[in-house]
């Protein structure tokens, strides 16, 4: 098939987001739908002027008055949390439903919940056995048996639950579920951060990447956590996957901009994964909810149980790429085969120790290995996270954590060169959330860091080899303040970091945020931070690296490197449930980014008498600054019988070398984006079909159109001996011996363009019973649209360019999964 041109990808991109939007507003079927409306009598909130009620099982939010009535959505099921918050006050309670009415009613008051008057068809709980509603962070149920439809019973345990917890979505912030990661089309299954690139202000290089640029930002600039401790370059081979396996994940919380202050060490986005935990609350077993799940490309197992206090979740993965490819190339379907494998194992252990304290033990750990003659690649990463929380008071909650991380990674050509990076980071976090001021919600803590990092080039070709080792300490006090008044919530925090490689050096990191509240589920926000990074990854090329090679803030002997850091603006509005149905958001952002790392041996100067390798790799940098601004709007609409969203991004991103008079454009620059995914249920809940048994049925489509990425165009070669090698060394200087070698000659810096990016991707089936077996099939790329990945050249005058792409039309994406 042709490759589409750059109308025709508009015009099908244009089409897909008018007929998205235009779906999008099929209402949702009245019949399948719940709705709580109620009233807050609990006198404890009788002198708040803003009340929060907030679902926790979906996120929703509702501002409410004491006394008058109020109507709010609620997920499917049979038993919710319903919390509400005023300044200095929470409250969290169970609200259950068995019968078979779509409208809830219900009092919420200071001895517990009551039925409306004029409810029919159900039996009001026995309040006898209740406990009373806590001010504090707990408060869960677990529900008897009922008898009959009509009837309901409600017997209460106290568990730990999350406090307070913040909407689904919010400005700079969104928290992204195992279940929609699980809904999207997907290159071979589920993954957390081809999820992630789905949002607006994230751009992705490519099909063969899952890094991701956020606003303007490098890859290494975003701060991945699993359970508080960081994870370095979460990437396998081929884009495929993403390293976390989403059996092993609950949610992701990723922020963009405005980040809390209890989060450092990154310049541009966090994404704070949370895991999932094994076993259910009712009942205990050995091994409920293993699962078997096998892809196109690779095949995954896990299993969770519960005893008692106790709890665990265990997955494993690993791929048969080689197979498949080796496969396809001997029926004659490609001509393209790799020797790669990889494997990952995921899981965490948990103890309710009670009283409102838990222990959680979690852990990841995977090895990639690619030979690829001459080519040879190993990388991996283990974390490993230990996490105590415990309720100090009814208004306080500390938690401690204990952490391991270790990234290391080697990349050579056969008798040529070989680069090898380590980092090992042990962690020690305490921090303390108190809420027993008026109006004030205070936070505070302490990150006590030991790094060792280890940097070695060997150049075979000319027997040098240069190792740079660093065992340092970076240790960091935040502290934050909530401070609400009225409809406004005014968010200051500050970091203050030490590093001893930069002993004299102290960095200093304050963030503000305003949220203003308005009515109808509206607000409006506005945040400014100041931000720093320790670690940076080394620039090389322009060209997009497999892994990012790190290298900490430190002195040399001929230079310094102190932290990069950047300032970052946004202000924003949201509205939730517009229409009854959508969420709505639009943002603008500007970043001004300096001091990151560039790689360039021609900075050390010219009269240096030490052995250029016996220099630490330090002098060998020098420093790029720039700026970035956009905007992004997005509607979503996140349940129903349609469900889906789109998203406009504008950006525009610029980098200067110090040193260099011109600016050019980075390689993550991307002026203008369309994101698009829409699902459909046929059978199932909120479907188009009812069905029985937990059974569904589905089909989901996600399209993605953007500007094309900047690329150095190849203009010809000249003999090398003949070039000016600039820094003051005439022609025929370093290479005046080998005259047969030549000298690229390049355009301007990432001056060109490939054409724009287009994929529509297609999971046409997508069926199964709810925690039983699921079948999904794929179809990549439908449009068989050739996007460019990089443009070779042949070594003639002028040079030849061929055409390399990324995937092409691929109908073959499968994944079973069956769960025991």
């Amino acid at each position: 098939m042709q490759p589409l041109s750059v109308f025709s990808s508009s015009r099908k991109a244009s089409l897909f987001v008018l007929f998205l939007v235009a779906g999008l507003y099929l209402p949702i079927p009245a019949e399948t739908s719940l709705r709580l409306q109620a009233t807050l009598s609990d006198s404890d909130f009788s002198g708040s002027d803003t009340i929060i009620a907030q679902v926790l099982e979906s996120g929703d939010t509702l501002t409410i008055r004491h006394g008058e009535q109020f109507t709010m959505p609620l997920p499917l099921d049979t038993a919710w949390h319903l919390c509400f918050t005023a300044t200095e006050l929470e409250k969290c309670y169970t609200l259950q439903h068995s019968g078979q009415n779509s409208l809830i009613e219900r009092e919420f008051a200071n001895e517990g919940i009551t039925l409306r008057q004029g409810s029919t068809g159900e039996k009001p709980p026995d309040l006898n056995e209740m406990e009373d509603p806590k001010i504090s962070e707990t408060s869960e149920s677990v529900a008897a048996p009922s008898e009959s439809l009509a009837e309901e019973v409600v017997r209460l345990r106290k568990v730990v639950v999350r406090a307070q917890r913040r909407p689904k979505r919010s400005l700079g912030k969104a928290t992204v579920s195992a279940k929609l990661m699980k809904r999207l089309p997907g290159l071979a299954e589920a993954d957390v951060i081809r999820t992630i690139q789905g949002l607006p202000g994230v751009v992705a290089s490519s099909d063969f990447s899952t890094k991701i640029y956020v606003r303007g930002g490098g890859a290494d600039q975003n701060l991945i956590l699993l359970d508080n401790a960081p994870v370095y370059s979460p990437v396998h081979f081929f884009g495929l996957f993403s390293t976390f396996l989403v059996e092993a994940v609950d949610e992701v919380d990723f922020y963009k901009g405005g980040f809390p202050a209890e989060y450092g060490n990154r310049l541009s986005s966090v994404l704070d994964i949370k895991s999932r935990l094994g076993g259910k609350d009712t009942a205990d077993t050995w091994m409920k909810g293993s699962s078997l799940k096998i892809s196109t490309f690779a095949t995954q197992v896990h299993t969770e149980g519960k005893q008692g206090d106790a709890r665990w979740l265990l997955a494993g993965r690993t791929t048969y790429i080689k197979q498949i490819l080796d496969f396809l190339e001997s029926i004659g379907v490609t001509d393209f085969t790799v020797d790669y494998n990889f494997f990952d194992l995921q899981g965490n252990l948990r103890y309710d120790l009670g009283a409102g304290s838990h222990l959680t033990l979690s852990g990841y750990h995977g090895k990639d290995r690619l030979n690829f003659f001459p080519i040879l690649l190993d990388w991996g990463n283990t974390v490993i996270p230990l996490n105590y929380v415990t309720e100090l008071s009814e208004k306080s909650t500390a938690q401690t954590t204990l952490s391991f991380s270790h990234f290391s990674q080697s990349f050579g050509v056969t008798n040529l060169f070989q680069f090898y990076n380590k980092i090992t980071n042990a962690t020690f976090r305490q921090s303390v959330e108190y809420r027993g001021l008026n109006h004030h919600r205070l936070k505070a803590g302490v990150e006590l860091n030991r790094f060792e990092t280890v940097f070695s080039n060997q150049q075979d070709v000319v027997d040098i080899k240069l190792v740079d080792k660093e065992t340092y300490w970076q240790h960091t006090l935040f502290a934050q303040d909530t401070y609400t008044l009225g409809p406004a919530d005014i968010t200051g925090g500050l970091r203050s970091t030490y590093i001893s490689t930069l002993p004299e050096y102290v960095g200093l990191e304050p963030r503000l945020s305003l949220k203003y509240r308005l009515p109808h589920q509206q607000a409006i926000e506005a945040s400014a931070g100041y931000y720093l990074q320790y670690i940076n990854s080394i620039l090389w090329v322009d060209q997009e690296t497999l892994n990012e090679f790190y290298y900490p803030a430190k002195k040399g002997t001929y230079n310094t490197l102190y932290p990069s850091n950047s300032w970052l603006f946004s202000l924003g509005y949201n509205r939730e449930k517009w229409l009854n149905q959508f969420d709505f958001i639009l943002e603008g952002y500007y970043k001004a980014l300096s001091r990151l790392l560039v790689f360039d041996p021609l900075v050390i100067p010219e009269d240096a008498n030490e052995n250029l390798a016996d220099l630490p790799l330090v002098d060998y940098f020098k420093d790029s600054e720039g700026y970035s601004y956009g905007a992004e709007v997005s509607l979503r609409r996140v349940e129903g019988l349609i469900f889906g969203g789109a998203s406009y991004s504008r950006g525009f991103s610029v980098m200067k070398d110090r040193g260099d008079a011109g600016a050019y454009y980075p390689k993550w620059h991307q002026p203008h984006s369309v994101k698009a995914d829409l699902a459909v249920n046929i059978r199932g809940p909120e479907a188009l079909f009812s069905s029985s048994q937990n059974f569904f049925w589905r089909t989901s489509t996600q399209l993605s159109y953007s500007t094309g990425l900047p690329f150095t165009e190849v203009i010809g070669y000249t003999p090398a001996h003949l070039q000016d090698q600039g820094h003051g060394i005439p022609a025929g200087g370093p290479t005046s011996g080998f005259s047969g070698n030549q000298t690229v000659l390049r355009g301007h810096r990432n001056g060109a363009r490939v054409p724009p990016y287009f994929r529509w991707d297609v999971k046409v089936i997508d069926v199964g019973r709810e925690n039983k077996w699921n079948f999904s099939w794929t179809i990549l790329n439908i449009t068989d649209n050739e996007n460019i990945f990089l443009y070779s050249y042949d070594r003639a005058n002028p040079p030849k360019r061929t055409d390399i792409t990324q995937f092409p039309f691929f109908p073959i994406l499968i994944n079973y999964e069956y769960y025991f």
